[in-house]
């Protein structure tokens, strides 16, 4: 048994000493970043508020759209916008009706390469919250205010420029005394 378990360590420290070699793959199998960027992401999301905004939280879709430029071969900035959007049947004289209840955030972004195909992303701008499923509302209540957006991902599929990943990202914004946060999981497709 224990000679089996020294063997099972060998092979995974070679494993382990191996791997770097996948990064040479990698970048013989894509062109380099370069120029103007464009992005789209989709996913499913988690709506959340806090404070004054604590009775907003339910599950929906989270959509994303990116513009940006690479910087150097690690850094590229995004101009991006954020959305997560779920439904809410409002129960008003009558009947129910569905409603859509919308988090959003427009960020300038950091995008850094930690390795060659995994990344981290950071961005400050503006963001809000767009109820329009309120008892007895007429008119949808949007508030905005300062946003960030934040996420790490990992590009599993590339072919000359195109680029597919997977990114878990976390969004949110301070409107009207609370703090309304969205955060998901996308696959995202990208053109450098």
């Amino acid at each position: 048994m224990c000679r089996r378990r020294s063997q099972l360590c060998v092979v995974a420290l070679a494993l382990l000493i191996a791997s770097p070699a996948s990064a040479d793959w990698y970048k013989s199998e894509k062109d380099e970043r370069s120029g103007i960027i464009v992005g789209a992401a989709v996913g499913g999301a988690i709506v959340k508020g806090a404070g004054d905004a604590s009775d907003v939280g339910a599950l929906g879709g989270m959509g994303a759209f990116r513009i940006g430029t690479v910087a150097s071969p690690s850094l590229v900035w995004w101009l991006n916008i954020d959305t997560a959007n779920y439904l809410v049947k409002e129960m008003g004289p009558g009947e129910a009706k569905i409603k859509q209840n919308q988090s959003y955030t427009l960020t300038v972004a950091g995008q850094y390469y930690v390795r060659e195909a995994l990344w981290a992303r950071f961005g400050l701008g503006i963001g809000g919250f767009a109820r329009r499923a309120q008892e007895f509302q007429k008119e949808p209540n949007t508030s905005s205010g300062l946003g960030f957006t934040s996420g790490i991902g990992v590009d599993v599929w590339f072919r000359r420029k195109w680029v597919i990943n997977f990114e878990a990202v976390l969004s949110g914004a301070r409107v009207n005394g609370g703090f309304i946060t969205h955060a998901g999981l996308m696959l995202a497709l990208t053109r450098y």
